[in-house]
């Protein structure tokens, strides 16, 4: 991009190259979220339009989650390692996260009378053994009901005399939502049928983004 304006640079005016990295920053996503810059006689003379939310990435998605939960308080992160038999069972279906989800929204709605927002990735450790990693807002309800709601689904009713009990549900506390979701997202999760958010919780970031991004 050529900076020129009577034949002298403008010191203004920002590169190509800074302009897209400062938007990118600030945006908190990955730069393949190419931002749009409008541009005039090689003179940036618009503003930046962000993507539509409809063509984000999952990832990218995940990430303005993370920044939209460092504005709201409520949410705790979680770990889930789910029984044998339970994993077995998810793993028949085409879609690991729609099986679970379903699983998880139906105890939730059973034993709460509603669902609570929250977002899990499916992720598989190195000695192949598939567990959860995520976050729910548990302003509404007991976080210790919540979690024996979740052991009862991936482990029966008799998950209190299951060797797994004590340490099948980790609950960690958000004090870095950026970097608890870049943790989840640590193997480059692109895949959509291993990630579920409610839509409840993606309408409350879309509107974030919204008035966020668009908003400035």
């Amino acid at each position: 991009m050529n900076d020129i304006v009577n034949g002298k640079k403008d010191k203004n005016i920002p590169s190509f190259n800074q302009f897209q990295t400062k938007a990118v920053q600030r945006f908190n996503v990955s730069a393949k979220s190419n931002c749009l810059l409008v541009l005039d006689n090689n003179i940036i003379t618009s503003y930046l339009r962000y993507p539509d939310w409809d063509i984000l990435s999952i990832k990218d998605k995940l990430l303005l989650l993370g920044s939209y939960l460092e504005h709201n308080d409520g949410f705790k992160a979680f770990t889930l390692i789910p029984s044998h038999h339970f994993r077995r069972a998810m793993k028949t279906s085409a879609h690991w996260a729609d099986y679970a989800r379903r699983h998880f929204n139906s105890n939730l709605k059973n034993n709460l009378g509603f669902v609570p927002d929250y977002m899990f990735v499916i992720e598989t450790s190195r000695d192949d053994y598939e567990h959860f990693h995520g976050v729910i807002d548990v302003r509404f309800a007991s976080e210790n009901t919540i979690r024996d709601i979740f052991k009862k689904t991936v482990f029966g009713c008799d998950y209190k005399t299951s060797p797994m009990n004590r340490v099948c549900w980790e609950p960690k506390c958000l004090y870095n939502p950026l970097g608890w979701i870049s943790y989840c997202l640590k193997n480059n999760q692109e895949n959509k049928s291993l990630v579920y958010m409610t839509n409840s919780l993606k309408k409350s970031v879309k509107i974030f983004y919204r008035e966020t991004y668009y908003g400035k």
